[in-house]
């Protein structure tokens, strides 16, 4: 052996005798049985040092490269590269499939479903190399479509997918009339988060302007084998249908939209003297395919109002409602649900003198409409000298079909609940001896 080639071994054991130096990386806890030579340090060094001079060199928003918060965007610099070249004999899109790697060295994990936002589009990281690679790489795909669903309270809330494998069968209902229906099978990928885990309750989704079944959907697919909080994408198939169009919102391509309703009930004294104080009390009412319940305010679902006077000149309103009169008029008390500004409800106030006549109101909101299977709750009272009184009220109903519309009075309360549509209004008329107050809502059917 020359000493030369004696010389380089030597090196050779030298640089292979240095301690590998220690790189803090996001990869989970799951990969501590995973070793790291000196070249992965060396591999990591010069991907960050060289991947900016590729010509597929991109910024990009990325998820899952924070194990506290996997829904997080970091930026960070990644190469974007062709899976396979471009060829006349492949079928689907060539261009919405592609392999990224990283150039930080610090991610050496990226967690699967995770969306990644460059050059105009958002991927799917689908096929991600954790165990094998030193630095963060993964086959991405171009989500090419969106699903558009509700949440809690009514905000239109978008999830990118990724649609592909598309079947077309034929089948003939009525062989007299040889009609032929075509009937798609579509497979959708798309993260698992909170917003898609209701996927595996409603089996039905709008896309543009189709409508899915869902046919399969599996949501046990995990990236630990002992740890059932490691879900994190959802890979389904779904067949073509019409829409309902009774029920869906059409317009904003959301399945069951139509069936949702926020409706915020307003109590208060609805006349008030100069000077005179009063609270005005939201009551939130949420309906979702035709079941309606009462909401408050919980942890999971909290609930915050907005309150704003139309004429602060004639009262003010606080962040608790409070409302004080400051001089004679008609002013509206606006109070509007702060997890969703479209959700709205309007309290007529007057203010008139210091001394006020006997009167009969309505002390909480009375909707313009009313809409099939819901109800609302009224309250009226007798007021003298501005002061409310325990007197009983009587009510009366007028104009809408007696079978439209039901009614049940507790106490100095009704509760009116719709049950189809009518031509003429519901009059509705609360009185206490020779004074009262009518109001009309319009009853709408399917």
């Amino acid at each position: 052996m020359s000493s030369e080639s004696i010389k380089k071994q030597i090196k050779n054991a030298k640089v292979a005798s240095i301690p590998t130096p220690k790189i803090k990386t996001n990869a989970p806890k799951e990969y501590a049985d995973r070793q790291h030579q000196y070249y992965s340090y060396a591999n990591r060094m010069h991907t960050e040092r060289m991947l900016k001079y590729s010509t597929d060199y991109v910024v990009a928003q990325m998820q899952g490269l924070n194990p506290e918060n996997p829904f997080e965007y970091n930026t960070v610099h990644i190469r974007i590269a062709n899976v396979i070249r471009a060829s006349s004999a492949i079928s689907f899109a060539f261009d919405n499939y592609k392999m990224i790697e990283i150039a930080e060295k610090q991610y050496s994990y990226v967690r699967k479903g995770a969306k990644v936002q460059t050059m105009g589009n958002t991927w799917l990281i689908i096929n991600p190399d954790n165990m094998s690679g030193v630095q963060g790489k993964s086959v991405i795909q171009r989500c090419d479509a969106v699903w558009n669903h509700l949440d809690y309270y009514g905000n239109i809330v978008s999830e990118p997918i990724c649609v592909d494998r598309l079947d077309m069968r034929g089948v003939d209902p009525d062989s007299q009339r040889a009609v032929m229906i075509n009937t798609g099978y579509f497979q959708f990928k798309m993260q698992y988060n909170e917003n898609t885990a209701q996927l595996g309750n409603n089996s039905r989704l709008l896309v543009g302007g189709n409508g899915f079944r869902i046919a399969g959907y599996a949501d046990f697919h995990r990236e630990y084998t002992d740890n059932d909080d490691s879900i994190q994408m959802l890979v389904f198939r779904a067949m073509f249908e019409e829409p309902n169009f009774a029920i869906d919102d059409l317009d904003n391509s959301v399945a069951g939209g139509k069936t949702f309703d926020w409706d915020i009930q307003l109590t208060g004294i609805p006349t008030l003297a100069v000077g005179a104080t009063t609270q005005i009390i939201p009551t939130s009412t949420r309906t979702f395919e035709d079941k309606t319940s009462v909401v408050s305010s919980t942890k999971e679902h909290p609930i915050y109002y907005i309150w704003e006077s139309s004429d602060e000149s004639i009262a003010t309103v606080d962040v608790n409602g409070d409302v004080t009169a400051v001089s004679e008029g008609d002013v509206d008390i606006i109070c509007t649900l702060a997890q969703n500004t479209a959700q709205t409800a309007v309290f007529a106030l007057n203010v008139a003198g210091s001394e006020l006549d006997p009167h009969v109101s309505f002390t909480s909101t009375v909707p313009e409409t009313l809409t099939v299977y819901k109800e609302i709750e009224l309250n009226a009272v007798y007021y003298e000298n501005g002061e409310p009184t325990a007197e009983q009220i009587t009510y009366t109903f007028s104009g809408a079909r007696e079978k439209s519309y039901t009614a049940t009075q507790m106490g100095n309360k009704v509760i009116v609940k719709c049950w189809s549509g009518s031509v003429e209004p519901l009059t509705i008329t609360a009185s206490y001896g020779e004074y009262s107050t009518s109001a009309s809502i319009y009853l709408e059917g399917i």
